[in-house]
């Protein structure tokens, strides 16, 4: 299973039906993905820099030699000295978390480890090493420097880099309730996605599945990959990722857009993406129209508690074929209950909806994403 996609959409299915995903780990886990039925454990090539070879060694060392002790006994227990970027993405991704110290420390001392057995082979190598020095070396386990674990965003973002997935949790967990308020996912075009690269030689097939080709969404997510082009007119334009539970799809800023929201399209920042989908050739991106930032669910509140209540009302426009936008408005108001009434216009006459809706920025968001930003109407009533 190559395909980051599919391990995405792979673990997130075991979690959902309550099966524990576990870690690579050099004292309990294989070369590959193993399983016992109730969990299942990532092997030791899903890491980045990991080959087969140099992983199938640490697994067989393990099982002849029994469980490596700290880290200068697994340097000393290798055929050939691994190469730092490999040890370095093994710690983390976890997998010597077994050996009881955190990934600071083990970061912050895994290269002299390294040295001291370095420097212990030359000594054999060149004849200098006598009984005592075996002796010796027996006990020459190098002296730990104690470092404080690091803070939980940058062990994410460190599983992030060697994984393209995260493991130990996920940026957006305190999120989680806040997404079933969400109408659009990830999830539903990758769907779509890996139907159309299993029906890329079947015309009738690749006929048969939906398309979501300009369907005007709000995405909510981080953002990853954040990079800065110019285009063929000049403009400067940005490309990137957002991510959402679920997994992550491309997205672009065009020009205007860019102009406007540059500040809140940088990597890491949480928020609401107003755009219009494009597929291309099956494959998915957003055409981003308005960036919104997405706080967390326990900050908005309490900066709702705190703000003077205002005396306005929604007005949401209807500009076309209102049958099949009115489903998906309404849905969006009964996600988001509060004091405020909505009124929706069509074809110039106003009609109260009987669901009144919070003063929310994720709410006018997610109907920006329906009929549009010219179409939501913030108004304040009259006394």
């Amino acid at each position: 299973m190559t395909n980051q996609k599919e391990v995405s959409k792979y673990v997130n299915y075991l979690r959902n039906k309550g099966v524990e995903v576990l870690k690579p780990d050099i004292n309990e886990g294989d070369v590959f993905f193993t399983t016992n039925g109730k969990t299942v454990r990532f092997g030791l090539v899903a890491v980045k820099a990991v080959g087969e070879d140099a992983a199938r060694h640490v697994v067989e060392e393990r099982k002849s030699g029994g469980p490596y002790k700290n880290l200068s006994d697994f340097f000393r227990r290798q055929r050939v000295m691994p190469n730092r970027a490999m040890i370095e993405n093994l710690i983390k991704a976890g997998a010597f978390d077994c050996l009881g110290e955190n990934r600071a420390t083990l970061l912050a001392n895994y290269e002299q480890a390294m040295a001291a057995t370095s420097e212990d082979n030359k000594r054999k190598q060149s004849g200098q090493f006598s009984l005592f020095d075996e002796i010796e070396e027996l006990n020459s386990d190098i002296d730990i420097v104690k470092m404080a674990e690091l803070p939980k965003k940058q062990i994410l973002e460190n599983e992030y880099e060697v994984f393209s997935l995260y493991l130990s949790g996920h940026p957006l967990e305190d999120y989680k309730d806040a997404y079933k308020s969400v109408t659009f996912t990830t999830a539903q075009v990758i769907e779509l996605e890996e139907a159309a690269l299993a029906a890329q030689e079947n015309e009738e097939q690749m006929a048969n599945i939906p398309s979501l080709d300009g369907a005007q969404v709000t995405a909510a997510g981080m953002l990853l990959d954040v990079t800065k082009k110019v285009g063929k007119t000049g403009n400067e334009m940005a490309v990137f990722k957002v991510q959402d539970l679920d997994g992550t799809m491309e997205a672009i800023a065009f020009g205007n857009t860019y102009t406007r929201y540059k500040d809140l399209l940088k990597t890491g920042n949480i928020v609401l993406l107003d755009g219009a989908l494009k597929n291309k050739d099956g494959m998915y991106s957003l055409n981003v129209r308005a960036v919104r930032e997405w706080k967390k669910p326990d900050a908005a509140a309490e900066e709702s508690a705190e703000a003077p209540k205002r005396n306005v009302v929604f007005i949401v426009k209807f500009p076309h074929d209102y049958a099949a936008l009115y489903p998906r408005v309404k849905e969006i108001c009964s996600a988001f209950k509060g004091p405020i009434e909505v009124y929706f216009q069509i074809d110039g006459k106003y009609y109260r909806h009987d669901q009144t809706v919070a003063d929310s920025d994720a709410l006018i968001a997610e109907l920006y994403g329906v009929v549009g930003p010219e179409n939501v109407e913030v108004k304040e009533r009259k006394k």
